[in-house]
């Protein structure tokens, strides 16, 4: 059976279990025909004993159910993060076929560099501007 098949039934099954126990107390040790006798706040406080422990073990299997999903989550997202920092082998061989053609492409006798646009220093740092008249400011 699978962990999370477990905690799925572990709720149900503790909650009959502990339900069984304080009905076979109440059979034995109390008796039905008291527990209707009893004052109000008394059968609060008895059903408070019966139902308190039920709350913590729905607390304690939703912690573990969140705690389960959260790991799935996790290994799921680790999973995604190494797929793309350790690319498969096809598309390393790929980059190394593209950098080879470059390298073969770009040799040192057939590569010449790029002349520039303009001659003047200013215009070679400052950012092209718009054809037309005069450019105003986005300010």
């Amino acid at each position: 059976m699978s962990r999370a098949l477990r905690l799925v039934l572990s709720g149900p099954a503790l909650s009959a279990l502990w339900l069984l126990l304080c009905l076979l107390y109440i059979q034995s040790q109390v008796g039905w025909d008291v527990l209707f006798q009893l004052l109000p706040h008394e059968i609060a406080i008895a059903a408070l004993g019966v139902l308190a422990p039920i709350a913590f073990i729905w607390v304690v299997t939703g912690f573990y159910q969140r705690a389960e999903a959260l790991t799935e989550s996790s290994r799921e997202l680790a999973d995604a993060v190494a797929a793309m920092v350790f690319p498969s082998k096809a598309s390393e061989a790929r980059a190394r076929e593209v950098g080879d053609s470059l390298r073969l492409l770009c040799s040192p006798t057939r590569c010449r560099p790029i002349p520039r646009a303009s001659s003047r220093s200013s215009d070679a740092t400052s950012p092209p501007r718009p054809s037309g008249s005069r450019a105003r400011s986005p300010w």
